[in-house]
């Protein structure tokens, strides 16, 4: 997830990594099974001091049917949200893309939105 050669940069990527995993596997549960792709983007939101976290899924294949997400999903990115403040670095966007490669895995990928800036985490 990087070459980062700090210790704390290590500890946050190994911290991610797990709540990755378990993100992109609860899209993955959340996806009716006809979907072959899936986009999650969850937005930070501030108003008068309360923050809002708003889960927003679409298919890039046009498929309408909605899907709801889950509270271990709401809890998930939260936690994600929060490891990230801890280390200083809030994000304002997060967007997971994930997509069934031929041999029945999927391939999933992550941007984070920084005010003006983006990076990706890719697998």
């Amino acid at each position: 997830m990087g070459n980062n050669q700090t210790g704390e940069s290590t500890v946050l990527e190994e911290r991610q990594g797990q709540l990755h995993k378990a993100i992109v596997n609860e899209i993955i549960a959340l996806t009716p099974e006809w979907w072959n792709a899936a986009i999650l983007t969850v937005s930070v939101e501030s108003k008068e001091g309360a923050v809002s976290m708003p889960h927003e899924f679409r298919s890039p294949e046009g498929h309408s049917e909605p899907i709801m997400p889950s509270d271990d999903l709401f809890t998930m990115t939260r936690q994600l949200l929060l490891l990230f403040e801890e280390f200083g670095q809030p994000w304002t966007k997060l967007r997971y893309s994930v997509s069934s490669i031929p041999d029945g895995n999927w391939r999933w990928q992550c941007e984070f939105t920084y005010g003006d800036s983006k990076r990706s985490v890719e697998f």
